[in-house]
């Protein structure tokens, strides 16, 4: 079923694909595979068996699949469940409850994420996360507080692990002399 007008704000059940084109989307849509593009806002309950895709201004609602892309030009406000993989990506802010086997979240604002996966990655200048992630890679260039506990950008902790070592007097350096002990010139 493909469905294009003006403002689409309806309820649609198709038994394949879905697919609506709008300057606003909102409502009901459920189908094999549903795929959403609105020029401004979207703000629908989405239910797709297999993938769902979702891309407009502003992205908002319950969009649920095996797989959940979203793309916001603004701002995105929703509720994701993903059998599979979830994507969001926005220009500025991200608030979601995602659940989903892994997770890439990429924000140009803060990101305020809750609920559950397997591996959550985070492209965000700051934000939090709350909820059961087991593993959890802050790729953006701030502050991400996860569970209330702060993370660093995980290149920024790759270099201090690898290049930043605390040598205690007494240690052995890798040429073979001891640490603080004078060396010749």
């Amino acid at each position: 079923v493909m469905l294009a007008a003006p403002c689409a704000n309806a309820t649609l059940s198709a038994q394949g694909a879905a697919s609506i084109t709008g300057a606003d989307v909102g409502g009901s849509i459920s189908g094999a595979s549903v795929t959403i593009s609105a020029q401004k806002s979207v703000n629908a309950s989405v239910a797709a068996q297999d993938a769902a895709h979702v891309s407009g201004a502003s992205v908002s609602g319950s969009l649920s699949g095996a797989s959940v892309t979203v793309s916001a030009q603004d701002v995105t406000n929703a509720s994701i469940t993903a059998s599979g993989t979830a994507s969001i990506e926005a220009r500025n802010s991200v608030q979601a409850t995602v659940n989903a086997g892994t997770a890439t979240v990429r924000a140009g604002g803060s990101a305020a994420l809750s609920g559950s996966s397997s591996q959550l990655t985070l492209d965000a200048p700051g934000g939090s996360v709350s909820g059961s992630f087991g593993e959890v890679a802050n790729e953006g260039s701030g502050l991400v507080h996860v569970n209330g506990r702060p993370q660093v950008n995980t290149r920024v902790a790759q270099k201090v692990d690898n290049v930043n070592r605390v040598i205690r007097t007494g240690d052995v350096l890798l040429d073979g002399t001891a640490a603080g002990a004078e060396h010749a010139p």
